[in-house]
This record gives structure tokens, sequence and C-alpha cells, in this order.
């Protein structure tokens, strides 16, 4: 399939009229909230008695309400490894959720198991996406997924399959991008722009919705964000280039935070954060990119983001109060 077959509409990209594209607005942003999902899947099961089912539906909802469209919440990965995403709690926060209409809602979903998860549970039926991810590099693949990125790729396929047949849609994410440097190596291995290029048109092919791409531990500089994407929409073309989006992380926050501009320069409209910078990946860097700083960047450069900038920053500052000032994580 060609990529310039593709025709999308996520709120601010391409829709046809008579047979040609209409213009694609780029003054506004998609800030993507991941709190729930990212914080919620280094909590300790001794924990959960803070981080409750109650709470964060709660969470969801109130960042709804905001003017996010777009939040991840859940995972459909294995309860003994992550206790905060077992199924039933993954039941009771979908359905205290419950549908939103005009908010979509991502659950991260890592093999066809997970694919099953998401089905049995029924979350389509709350209009959840399917969120698949893989690495760019071999090494951190086999670190997170436990199979070489081949071994994932086949099992994305069938895994959409089973999406397709239940109506259900899905969105990617390329962690380690930017590049990856494993434990204890001194070395940054990157993955090459070739390389990146086809794991995108592989997902887009595939039929997701939208790419986001992952600086997985902060590891790029300010310019080489900026270079890769402005290379990557010479190659797409710019209607196909505005399905990709950053996910930052930050090993210095101002260096995260200048690489997220640096995104938006580029032409990047879809930005992941999370409250208070909460999360991160046991394989990657210790936290993400705030939200409230990712809103406040936006605007300031004149984009719209549709969120309430001042209750944003009040929300962040009562889930560092309740959850990572008290390390909840512990």
């Amino acid at each position: 399939m060609s990529l310039g077959a593709f025709l999308f509409d996520n709120g601010y990209v391409i829709k046809k009229a008579k047979g040609r594209p209409m213009a694609v607005d780029k003054r506004k942003v998609t800030i993507s909230d991941v709190t729930l999902r990212e914080y919620g899947q280094n909590v300790a099961k001794r924990n959960l008695n803070v981080f409750t089912d109650a709470y964060r539906a709660q969470t969801a909802r109130n960042l709804i309400d905001l003017g996010f469209r777009r939040l991840e919440v859940l995972s459909c990965v294995s309860s003994k490894v992550v206790p905060s995403m077992h199924g039933d709690r993954l039941r009771g926060v979908a359905y205290m959720i419950g549908r939103q209409p005009g908010a979509e809602i991502v659950t991260l979903v890592p093999n066809t198991r997970g694919m099953q998860l998401f089905l049995s549970l029924k979350l389509h039926e709350l209009g959840h996406h399917a969120g698949f991810f893989l690495s760019a590099v071999q090494e951190h693949n086999l670190a997170n997924l436990g199979m070489t990125i081949k071994q994932t790729k086949q099992e994305y396929i069938k895994a959409a399959d089973m999406a397709k047949k239940h109506d259900v849609r899905f969105c990617a994410y390329i962690s380690a991008a930017f590049g990856y440097k494993p434990a204890g190596g001194q070395k940054i291995i990157e993955a090459g722009f070739e390389s990146l290029m086809e794991l995108i048109t592989y997902f887009l092919e595939l039929g997701a919705k939208t790419v986001t791409l992952s600086d997985l531990q902060g590891v790029a500089m300010p310019g080489k964000t900026f270079d890769l994407f402005t290379g990557l929409a010479r190659e797409l073309g710019n209607h196909i280039f505005m399905r990709l989006g950053y996910h930052g992380h930050h090993a210095d926050p101002e260096t995260g935070l200048a690489n997220a501009e640096e995104a938006l320069d580029a032409g990047i409209r879809i930005l992941d954060g999370s409250l208070a910078g909460a999360g991160g990946c046991v394989t990657g860097a210790p936290g993400n990119l705030p939200t409230e700083d990712l809103v406040e960047i936006a605007e300031k450069h004149g984009f719209e983001t549709g969120i309430d900038i001042e209750k944003v920053k009040v929300l962040a500052q009562r889930f560092y109060s309740r959850h990572i000032n008290k390390s909840a994580l512990g």
C-alpha cells in the first residue's frame, strides 16, 4: 500500500472533499496525557490502597473535563509483573470511567495475548483504542518484550487482524527511536533513519491511526530531535507526517522540554506527557515530560490545545503531593 493513499481525521488532519484534500489546521496541538498508564505500571502492590481504581477513574474523568482528548490509562500486560493492571482492576477502572465521547482512551497491548484480554474485557465497547508498541533497537525490544523486532511485528499482524474483526481502532508507539543505552553500557545504540522509516511504514500500513516516537531514555540532544522529525517530514510528506507524535523522557528536564519545543518546530502536533512528570519505564528514563509544561509551551507558541492550563497545574500539584512526594512507588 502506498503511504500516499492514507487519509485520516483525528480532529485536525486531512479531510477529503470532492476528491481533493482540504487544508491541515496546523495551529492545534494534541497533548496526550499518559500519567495513569505510565505511573500506574510502576506502583508497588502495597501502595494500591493509595492508587485506587476509583482514584484512577476519577483522575481520567478530571483530565477529560479539563479538555484532554487523548489519554493512556491501562495496559493489558501480566499482572504478575504489573499488579495495578490485573484484569479485574482493568475492568473496574474502565467501567468507572465509562464511555467518553470525543476522548480517545488508549490501552496498551503488547502482543496477541494482550489483545485477547482487551477484547475479553470488552474495552472496545467503551470506546478504548488499542496501543501497539515495539522498540526501534533490537537490544531494547528483547529487554522490554522478550522478543525480536521481527517476532513482535508478526505478533502485531495477528493482533491487528483481531482488532479489525471487532472494529477496534489502534495507534502505535516506537520506543528508543532516538537511541538506546543498555544498562552498564557507555555507547548509545541507534536504529538508523531507514530502519525507523520502515517501522513507521509498517505500522501505518497495518492500520495504525497514529505513530508516536519515544525518546525512551532522554538521549537526544537539542538539534537531533528537530533533524530527525524534519527528515521524516521530507520522506513521508506533510499529511502523513501529521500522524506522528513525540513521547519524550527526561534525564534532564530542561533538555526534555527543549526537545519537545523542537518537535513542535519540526511540525509534530501530538505530544505525550504526564502530570508532574510522573512515571517512566524500568528500561528507560526515570520520568516523563510534565503535561502541564507541555500545555504551557504549546500555548506560548500560539497553538490551541483546548485545555485549561491553570486547572491542569492544580491537578498536577495534587497528584505530586498524593503520589510522588509520598513515594507510592517504593
